[in-house]
């Protein structure tokens, strides 16, 4: 794991370009400490730095940025090829001779030899990479199907700039720090920025499974083409899964070996477990399949209503890893709080990102790479608005929408508060928390027209608030998925529409930044291209049975685990932020909210953002997510635009 930056230029002088890629290579030190280099030539316009994180063939062979063996292009790299090594041997049989043992060295090969899109048909990992061909001067930016890995450019006056995270875009001398128009809305709304956009005007974060092509026209450096080398939804269709077969075993086979390729390290490695079904199989397989005591590491809380640590401890004792737990104190979150907007240098508000950091902190004491249970719950069903969206479909199909948009107008004159006194006549399963915020946000998705708009709702966290501006689509559903994507079930519809927004832009961009910012490489055997289009091609009912998600992890985990060790209400990664806002956070964050509540006008009301801070230091209503939001931009403002 890595991390890299550089530019096309036709202007700059050889002595501006190394200063350029000296701090371009600084600003993301933290990705790669073990070395740093840089190819800036002087008959050439390409800049590129790469700092390295050594995990495999740790000598100086693997270093990067790559020049190939024939000398005629160059690659700089982010990520693990997991099959490399089967790539490697075909290599070597096509009379191919290889300097070390790294996968970049393979990778770097395989598209010289095999052509750039019949090796991107052929890799399984998570990658970002920039390859220049010197015979054709192009320059191809290329990303990993389920956006593991991150990668931002921009393309301007001739120019072209690009690298693994912002802040390294920010190193040019031209930057213009102007903001995306409905960037805002949108981070507030679901708490990241979609690819195809970034906070910035002029920015974008490549979408994944995506390559762009950048050629000299008319002495200019400009965008030629783009497209994408990966369709999750045309492998649904690819993809036939037997009747005859059992899909349990199947899957067994198919996690397992994914489990096995990424072990391949020359470093310590080892997991993080919270004890939930995701990361109890992926640590499972990995005892399984390692001769070694296999390395865990979870986070603690004292507040029992998100302390997931003791149900750890009990799977790790079953398995017989090698367990460490922290158990988060204010003193902690103090010290991280401050430091979130230098490892999100984009705004960023899962709150579960302070554990994720706290968790790879502890991680990376005693391992260089850590497996996570990451994406399961986008490929398998693992969200309960899942089966809440089935039912919302058939009621849909049975109420005209503008009695459904009356009704729900109706209902929400009632506050959440009220609606939260009515938990206690409800059955266990409804005794939520956040009850009357859930039920007012699944009333205003009550009047959607489409699916994608519902989903767009219920994603939103203001969706149920007057006053605060929409977001603009962005990109929830590219076009060339559109004709496929219509045949699926409204569940189907919303792990599809989870994998290309939430999960790519949210979930994986939070473990990213967090586990790079302590130098720790993650890996998810969930996200392996054979597993992903399993799991596309896999019938609904082995998703979804019994009014339970993710029934085939659920049977498969029976095989590893006694059954009582996990089935158990879903947690999350989740934080006690609500109670951290009235306590150690409350005057820190409240004059941050006063002194930066200019910065939402015209998108929320500055008198709103005091009356929820208000109503949440009162407990009459839990609006930690929206706070958070606000407040994390603010944060954000403060070091990057101020």
């Amino acid at each position: 794991m890595c991390g890299f930056a550089g530019f096309l230029t036709p202007y700059l002088a050889i002595d501006e370009r190394l200063n350029i890629l000296d701090a371009m290579g600084e600003s993301l030190y933290h990705r790669g400490p073990d070395h740093i280099d840089v190819y800036a030539q002087g008959d050439c316009n390409l800049g590129m730095v790469h700092t390295r994180l050594s995990v495999l063939d740790l000598s100086p062979q693997g270093s990067q940025p790559m020049v190939s063996q024939s000398g005629s292009s160059i690659i700089s790299f982010n990520g693990e090829v997991y099959n490399y090594q089967e790539i490697k041997a075909d290599l070597i049989e096509n009379g191919i001779l290889f300097k070390g043992d790294s996968d970049t060295e393979v990778l770097l090969e395989s598209i010289e030899h095999y052509g750039l899109d019949v090796t991107l048909r052929k890799v399984r990992g998570m990658f970002a990479f920039a390859f220049f061909d010197f015979l054709s001067q192009s320059l191809y930016l290329c990303r990993d199907r389920a956006g593991e890995k991150p990668l931002y450019y921009t393309s301007c006056n001739g120019e072209v700039t690009f690298g693994s995270e912002l802040k390294a875009l920010m190193c040019w001398p031209s930057f213009s720090k102007r903001l995306e128009s409905g960037a805002l809305t949108q981070f507030l709304s679901h708490g990241f920025i979609n690819s195809d956009h970034s906070i910035f005007e002029g920015v974008t974060k490549l979408p994944p499974s995506t390559v762009i092509k950048f050629n000299k026209v008319d002495g200019k450096w400009a965008s030629v083409d783009q497209y994408t080398y990966w369709n999750l939804l045309a492998s649904k269709q690819e993809i036939e899964i037997s009747k005859s077969i059992d899909y349990v075993e199947k899957l067994d086979g198919i996690l397992f070996s994914a489990v096995q390729e990424q072990l391949i390290a020359d470093v310590p490695i080892g997991a993080f477990l919270s004890g939930g079904i995701d990361s109890s199989l992926i640590v499972a397989m990995m005892s399984k399949a390692s001769n070694d005591t296999i390395n865990t590491f979870s986070i603690g809380f004292d507040d029992k209503e998100y302390n997931e640590a003791e149900h750890a401890k009990l799977v790790a004792k079953h398995l017989g890893t090698n367990h460490e737990t922290l158990y988060v104190t204010d003193s902690q979150i103090m010290d991280i709080i401050p430091n979130l907007p230098k490892i999100y240098d984009e705004p960023m508000s899962d709150m579960s990102q302070i554990p994720t950091y706290l968790v790879s902190q502890l991680a990376r004491k005693s391992v260089t790479v850590a497996l996570t249970g990451d994406a399961a719950d986008e490929i398998f069903g693992g969200y309960n608005r899942y089966l809440w969206a089935n039912k919302m479909a058939g009621v849909n199909q049975k109420i005209p929408s503008a009695v459904r948009l009356l009704i729900s107008r109706l209902l929400m004159y009632f506050s959440p508060a009220n609606y939260d006194k009515l938990t206690r006549f409800l059955p266990p399963k409804y005794q939520v928390s956040e009850f009357g915020l859930k039920v007012h946000k699944a009333l205003s998705s009550f009047s959607a027209s489409d699916n994608i708009m519902m989903y767009e709702m219920i994603l939103n966290q203001f969706s149920h608030f007057k006053g605060v501006r929409t977001p603009s689509k962005f990109r929830f559903v590219s076009a060339e998925y559109m004709n496929e994507f219509k045949c699926l079930s409204i569940a189907e519809q919303f792990m599809v529409l989870d994998f290309m927004n939430y999960m790519s832009d949210g979930v994986l961009c939070k473990v990213d930044r967090a586990a790079m910012a302590n130098s720790l490489e993650t890996r998810s055997p969930f996200l392996d291209k054979r597993v992903i289009e399993f799991g596309m091609a896999l019938p609904v009912d082995y998703k979804f049975r019994n009014g339970q998600s993710k029934w085939i992890l659920r049977e498969l985990l029976k095989r590893y685990i006694p059954k009582d060790l996990f089935e158990r209400p879903k947690m999350g990664f989740a934080v006690p932020m609500g109670k951290w806002l009235r306590g150690p956070l409350k005057e820190w964050s409240y004059e941050l909210l006063l002194k930066n509540k200019h910065r939402f006008a015209g998108v929320i009301d500055s008198n709103m953002i005091i009356d929820i801070w208000v109503k949440h230091q009162k407990c009459e209503q839990n609006y930690q997510n929206q706070l958070w939001a606000i407040i994390t931009y603010c944060q954000w403002c403060e070091e990057y635009l101020d």
